[in-house]
Parts: C-alpha cells; structure tokens; sequence
C-alpha cells in the first residue's frame, strides 16, 4: 500500500489535457479512453496510458475516485495531475498492486465549473501479462465548496493486450443429397487464430435456416476442431440448399470477416432414384465343363425419374460373368439383360452361386435391392449323367440307353448329351467311356 499527498506543481511536458468526445449531458467522470485494445503490446516492455476526466460539472470543490484493475495483467506506474479553471489541486492517493487499486482525492482552492470533458489525471500503466482488464471507477465523489455530494454518471474504460479471432475455416458434409427425413453430418471446421482461448456459439444452416448452435468451448490458441452438425431433413421441401456456418464474434474481436463461412449444397428430393435388381434365372441348374450357360437378369426402375446404369453379373461372388448398360428404364418399368456363362474355367463338382448388381444411380433410395443371389450352378464331372459325383456303369448305362435320341425323342436324356450337340451318339458315349472311373476328390 502506497500513500502519496502532493502539493501543486506546474505541469510537466507532456501531460496535456484530452477532450472526450461523444459522452451524454450531465455532471459525469470517466475513463478516457473508454476502451483500449491494441494487440501488438508486448508484457514487460509496454506502457500505456488513460485519462479520468469530469464534464458538466458547476461549483466543484473536491472529486475522489477508486479505480481498479486486474493486477494480473497490469501495473500502475505514474499519475499525473492537471491544472483546472488556473488552479491546481491537492492530490492524495493510495495505491495497491497487488489488490489492483489506485485511490485518489482532488481538492481545489477554489471550486471548479468544467464543461467540456477535460481530464483530472493522466495515469499510465506498464502491460505485465497478455489479457483483458476492466478499469472501473468506484465510489466515486464530486462535492461543493459546502461538502454537499453532485450528483453524477460514472463511466468505465477496458484495456486489451490480446489477440482475440476466431474463424470458421471449412465446411464438410456427409453427403450432397438425401431425401427428406434422412440425416446429413454437417462437420464445420473452426480455429482459433488469437492467443487466449476461447468459447462462443456456433450456427450452422441451410439457406437461411438453422440446423443447430452449438457451444464451442475452450478453443485453445491455433487449435483447429471440427464440429459435427446432425441435420434432419425431415420436413424440408424439395431443393437445393446453401450450407453456411457462422461464429459469434468473441468479445473485442476486430477480424470477423472469417467468421462466416458459405461451402457446399445439399440437394434435398422427395421423388425417388431406385433401380433394383427383381430376378436372376440361370437356365438349367447344373452343366458339364465347357458348356455355355445363358442367364437372365431381370432389372426394375422403382423410381420416379428414367434411369440408366450397369448391370453385372457374377459367379462364385466375385468373378465377373460380364456387364451389360441399360438405359432410360423408364419408371416401373422392367428390362431383363441375357448374360453368357462358358463354364470351361470353372472346375467340376463344385457349385457356384449366380449374382447380378445394378450400379447405384445418382442418389439412390434404396441400394439394398441392387445385388441379387439367386440360383447355384453345379459342375458336374464330364459323363456323371447322374451326379452322384463318379462315372461308373450306372452312368455309361443311362448313356447307351439313350443313344440315338434327340430332344423331343422318347429315349431322350439331355444327360447323355455330353458335348451339348442335342443328340446322343458314338462322340457322347465315347466320351462317357474316357471319364470311366472318374470321382470328385
């Protein structure tokens, strides 16, 4: 604690008065300036300086003012006092920088009228730490020559050595179209470009509508974060929306200009693209090797909107039979695409499943209905007529019965038909003989 009574003295250089400008009427005391923010401060080799100044004051004998501050960010260092009306006053004053205070009492040997804002005292502080302060005026006293109190307004100042900023520098959506009701993940990037941390709301919206605020909290300095937005879309007409998001400027924030950012479109339908794959027919359910199989895949349009796309067909899961391109399927309308399977790389007594997929066209509904399994295939070994996975006499019997048949004919057993020719002759039995002995490891 400090104590201090000063008897006049002739100002020295450079302790000039200043005019505020801009206060209401009446009988006031105020910090001059009211707000001071400068970010290119550095602690421990910055000062700076205010003014407590009085206006529309008649007959003031005495002023007294408790200003305080956060002791944390800074220091007092001088005050300095002025001349009023040719006269200067008796000052006492105590101070505490560890509380953050500075107490003063002005006394004139004759009262004072001050119209205009004119400054009592210049008080200059050293900058300790980065941050923010106020500077309020307390208790605050102006009296006549008759010790009666004038009534007054008090106004505070704010000092700021810090950078404060923060930005929205990116918008990422889940997907650019949906159908109404469906969710879409709005991820909004934002950063903090200052050096203290900080907490503000954050909007996102489509058009000029909100899909949500939410509280970013404790944005440390060059921290980047992604905000996750969970829009549903139930209700939203049909049509493309703007996304935008928005960060609510945190307190004595100069740079807002990146506040907002507007970054992507979301197109929301109401009439369906849905194509679907309704049967895959694979004509006969067994073959020897090196027989052609056909097959038929059956397409639906359950949309709104004609469509072309892909279809390809599969066996064994994964090995593509071919791809065939359907286009402009009308809504509801079916189209049934004919595929050719030559077995002779596929290996006998084994089965294979049969599948078809549909590609997604542009913003399907309903992608689940585009693959279809539907149907097995099983190699047989050349000449087991009856699949019981050996060519034996059992076989070679069947074949000789049917020798000389066609189809359409009595005796006739597709079977025995081991080269696919629709006849049964020498070249078949033959060929049943060449296997004889032959079983499925």
């Amino acid at each position: 604690m400090i104590t201090l009574i000063l008897v006049p003295f002739l100002a020295s250089a450079g302790l000039m008065p200043v005019i505020a400008s801009g206060s209401p009427p009446g009988p006031r005391i105020s910090v001059e300036p009211p707000e001071i923010i400068d970010t290119t401060m550095v602690p421990c080799s910055s000062d700076f300086t205010i003014n407590v100044t009085i206006a529309d004051v008649t007959g003031m004998k005495a002023c007294e003012f408790n200003l305080t501050y956060d002791s944390s960010v800074i220091t007092f260092i001088t005050i300095g006092f002025l001349r009023l009306n040719g006269q200067y006053p008796w000052l006492v004053i105590q101070s505490d920088d560890v509380t953050g205070f500075l107490w003063a009492n002005l006394t004139y040997l004759n009262a004072v009228t001050v119209i205009d804002p004119t400054a009592l005292v210049m008080i200059t502080f050293h900058l300790k730490n980065l941050g923010s302060t106020p500077l309020n005026l307390n208790d605050t006293k102006m009296m006549d020559p008759q010790g009666s109190l004038i009534p007054h307004d008090t106004y505070n100042g704010f000092f700021s050595a810090v950078i404060r900023d923060v930005a929205v520098t990116g918008i990422t959506l889940s997907a650019t179209g949906a159908y109404a009701g469906w969710p879409v993940n709005v991820t909004v990037d934002v950063e903090n470009n200052g050096n203290v941390s900080e907490t503000f709301s954050l909007t996102a919206f489509f058009d000029n509508n909100t899909i949500g605020v939410i509280t970013v909290t404790d944005l440390v300095p060059n921290e980047q974060r992604g905000i996750v937005f969970a829009w549903d879309t139930t209700g939203v007409p049909e049509g493309n929306y703007t996304i935008s998001a928005y960060a609510t400027p945190v307190p004595y924030e100069t740079h807002v200009s990146d506040n907002t950012l507007i970054d992507g479109i979301v197109w929301v339908m109401i009439k369906k693209h849905d194509v679907a794959i309704t049967a895959v027919t694979v004509s006969r359910t067994w073959v020897y090797q090196g027989w052609t199989v056909p097959i038929n895949v059956t397409t639906q349009n359950l949309g709104d909107y004609s469509e072309s796309f892909d279809v390809n067909a599969y066996y064994n899961g994964t090995i593509l039979i071919g791809t065939a391109h359907v286009s402009n399927l009308a809504p509801l309308e079916n189209f049934t695409v004919q595929f050719s399977l030559s077995t002779s790389s596929l290996q006998p007594c084994h089965t294979y499943p049969i599948s078809a997929q549909a590609t997604p066209v542009p913003y399907e509904y309903n992608t689940t209905n585009n693959a279809l399994v539907d149907g097995d295939l099983k190699v047989r070994l050349m000449g087991d007529l009856n699949g019981d996975g050996k060519v034996n006499l059992i076989d070679y019997f069947e074949a000789t019965l049917a020798f000389g048949s066609y189809p359409g004919h009595p005796r006739w057993d597709p079977a025995a038909d081991v080269n696919n020719d629709l006849k049964v002759n020498l070249q078949d039995i033959f060929t049943v003989s060449l296997n004889f002995g032959k079983t499925c490891v």
